[in-house]
């Protein structure tokens, strides 16, 4: 079995673990830009990495794919249907609600305020007042693994946490006071204090919220976007925070990145921009190599049933 990883922050103990699972398999750790990369795609039957943009037709060999992304939306219907993929879920959930905490914490201790303050040597803070989030209620869109890492730690705060999911009729994760259907996410939003959004970018989530749904965000809610661009209409977003008809915004994903110098964003008010890094953490690659050497040991054993995260072309995820 010959397996390329193009994953450079990997545990160093990496070649000797995945010895321990396959001992015959052979590992070839490279970058699509270095020199050998295509001669071990063209030949490899397992790769590690982002498939994205790299020469389907030429892997002939190849059976297997375990993404470094928890996202794959892009990957539907653009990769061999009779590969299995597999995604990163569960590496990036502790890190992204970790940041999306301190987002809400930046507005709610206006943090914000107190930085500008601190720059021009102003003692006090004007504006908004400073608020807990205790008591105050949450609505997650998408219970997925980021969702609930985030339920569990906002709940921790003393916050009412609302899920919305596909699946309502399965029992709260933990954290979560209560499970709406997609149906009733346009009520939901005119409740909550603060929605983030957690979901994946795919052809059912684009879009999903428009400027009637940011509409009904009431004027001191607050909107975080930690799962995909595509799902937020920004220029309405931009609009309402223009218009103070919503309180403050968070993204760390963009509706194209890197977002252009001159774009609109950069200068709408009450919006916190930070580049994608809410995923950031020294625990990734322990965490991407567990869930690696987990996966091939069941796709060894012929038990792709038993692999996790297996992606999903119908859903994107």
């Amino acid at each position: 079995m010959k397996i390329l990883s193009a994953c450079p922050w990997l545990p160093a103990a990496f070649p000797d673990e995945v010895a321990a699972v396959v001992p015959a398999a052979e590992l070839v750790q490279a970058a699509p830009a270095d020199p050998g990369f295509a001669e071990a795609w063209s030949s490899a039957e397992v790769f590690l990495g982002w498939p994205a943009g790299l020469d389907h037709a030429a892997a002939e060999r190849m059976r297997w794919v375990q993404t470094q992304s928890a996202g794959a939306g892009k990957l539907a219907h653009a990769v061999p249907e009779a590969w299995t993929v597999t995604t990163a879920a569960g590496v990036y959930g502790g890190p992204i609600a970790e940041h999306t905490l301190a987002m809400m914490l930046h507005f709610s201790r206006r943090i914000d305020g107190a930085v500008e303050a601190m720059r021009e040597a102003r003692w006090g803070l004007g504006g908004p007042a400073i608020h807990e989030l205790a008591g105050r209620r949450l609505l997650l869109l998408g219970l997925g693994d980021l969702g609930r890492c985030l339920a569990t730690r906002a709940a921790a705060l003393g916050m009412e946490v609302v899920g919305v999911r596909r699946h309502a009729d399965r029992p709260p994760p933990a954290g979560v006071h209560r499970v709406e259907p997609v149906g009733r996410l346009d009520r939901c939003l005119a409740e909550a204090d603060v929605l983030v959004a957690t979901l994946p970018g795919t052809a059912h989530t684009r879009g999903l919220l428009n400027a009637q749904r940011i509409g009904r965000l009431r004027p001191h809610a607050g909107l975080v976007n930690v799962g995909r661009g595509s799902l937020l209409d920004h220029e309405a977003l931009a609009d309402a925070l223009d218009a103070g008809r919503l309180g403050w915004a968070a993204i760390d994903v963009a509706p194209e990145e890197p977002l252009p110098p001159g774009h609109r964003l950069w200068s709408t008010p009450r919006l916190l921009i930070t580049p994608h890094v809410g995923g950031r953490g020294e625990g990734n690659g322990r965490r991407l190599a567990d869930l690696f050497l987990h996966n091939l040991k069941r796709y060894a054993a012929g038990d792709v049933a038993g692999m996790r995260n297996v992606f999903d072309h119908r859903w994107g995820y």
